[in-house]
């Protein structure tokens, strides 16, 4: 019986049995190292082997996910993407057009895999704002020799030269395509590329508009930005049927500083501008508000009726803050530093806009005293007709005086900003 087994056979048969095992680990091992053929493997051999498969499968995901620079985050953990690069006149705000396009860009970017490196003292070349819900933004910044900067994590990753080809290059391309897809007419999209293809540049910004019988495109490119933006027209106007024509309407350099990109509401608006009894085209371009007030931006094209066609008209006053057509003017107002104010009225002299009125309220120093004194000039075209002292008045009574002895004057109040 088993229980009464002598003890050294019992040794024994341990012994040979451990034999057997060691024995049997060395074949295997020897297998695996010579390449033995899989189907004389066990079964139990071929399961050890695959859960060992796996558990190097796992480690080597493991070791890539240390590398994946945006390893704790996802595309569905994003509500908003803003993406910005360098342009001539400084950066270009690009929101993705959709968000198709948005998840391209961010699995794109969520791919990329680098060492943590030193954050380059160099401007970056362009960024992206991750937004999540709930939580600060995440800025990421992208600098040439591709290396990449997290704000979350303070870390700066050598993302390599090819995040311009998997990142920026496909989220350029797909935003474009985006933006294009919105205008009808295959002629103006066809136009559009040949302009960018032409610049070697990107669709910064686009708007349509149907003033009358019109279509219209408004946009801008990253080569372009902050100093020009193009106009596409085809269609009816004056009864005249209209192929699609190409306007290139620049930005003077006092605007460029304050102008980088077309408003998400430019617009075109069919308005007798000029005051010759045929519509032009007004361009609203963007909005501009500070402590100086705030103004709109316009262009015009004027309608020629001899050429059949529409004419950039440069002296239309860029900034202004009231249009006033039944008048025949456009009223600009605001502030040049504390202590000085002033009202112009534009009007068409012999074809072109001319400031034809202004009022100055200014704020200014009685001698060597430090009292101030207010007085309020009144000019026609450049020479001043009048200047009367209000130091000391309320604003009702400020108003009162400039009606009595400025009766010429009607373009509004005179301390439109004070008090």
């Amino acid at each position: 019986m088993r229980r009464n087994m002598n003890p050294k056979k019992i040794g024994c048969l341990a012994v040979t049995a451990l034999l057997i095992l060691l024995a049997g680990g060395m074949l295997s091992a020897a297998g695996k190292r010579f390449g033995a053929p899989k189907e004389k493997e066990s079964v139990c051999g071929a399961q050890v082997r695959s859960e060992k498969g796996l558990d190097v499968l796992s480690a080597s995901k493991e070791s890539r996910q240390d590398r994946r620079i945006f390893a704790d985050l996802s595309a569905d953990a994003i509500e908003a993407v803003v993406f910005e690069y360098c342009a001539e006149n400084g950066f270009v705000s690009l929101s993705p057009p959709d968000q198709e396009t948005q998840r391209e860009l961010l699995e794109n970017l969520f791919l990329l895999e680098g060492e943590e490196c030193e954050r380059p003292d160099e401007d970056s070349a362009c960024s992206f704002s991750l937004y999540r819900p709930d939580q600060d933004r995440i800025f990421v910044a992208v600098y040439e020799g591709g290396c990449l900067y997290r704000s979350d994590t303070k870390t700066c990753y050598q993302a390599g030269t090819d995040i311009r080809e998997r990142v920026i290059d496909p989220y350029l391309s797909a935003a474009t395509e985006s933006l294009l897809s919105k205008v009808e007419e295959e002629k103006m999209r066809q136009a559009i590329r040949g302009v960018l293809q032409e610049e070697g540049s990107a669709l910064a910004s686009l708007s349509l508009a149907r003033p009358e019988g019109l279509s219209c495109c408004l946009f801008e490119t990253s080569v372009g930005i902050g100093s020009e933006f193009h106009v596409l027209c085809a269609g009816v106007w004056e009864g005249k049927e209209l192929p699609v024509r190409h306007y290139v309407l620049p930005l003077d350099n006092e605007e460029i500083p304050i102008i980088n990109q077309l408003s998400s509401d430019s617009r075109i608006q069919g308005e007798d501008m000029d005051f010759d009894g045929s519509p032009d085209l007004l361009i609203y371009v963007a909005a501009n508000g500070g402590s100086g007030g705030t103004f709109e931006h316009y262009c015009l094209l004027r309608w020629d009726d001899a050429a059949e066609d529409f004419v950039y008209f440069p002296s239309f006053p860029s900034w202004i803050n009231q249009l006033d057509p039944e008048r025949q003017r456009v009223i600009c107002r605001g502030r040049l530093g504390v202590c000085y104010l002033y009202t112009e009225v534009y009007s068409v002299v012999d074809g072109a806009y001319r400031l034809t009125q202004e009022l100055v309220v200014e704020w200014v120093p009685r001698g060597e005293t430090e009292e101030w004194g207010i007085t309020v000039s009144y000019y026609e075209g450049e020479e001043l007709k009048r200047k009367i002292d209000v130091s000391g008045l309320a604003n009702e009574e400020i108003e009162e005086r400039v009606s009595e002895q400025i009766p010429e004057w009607d373009a509004g109040p005179a301390v439109f900003l004070y008090g």
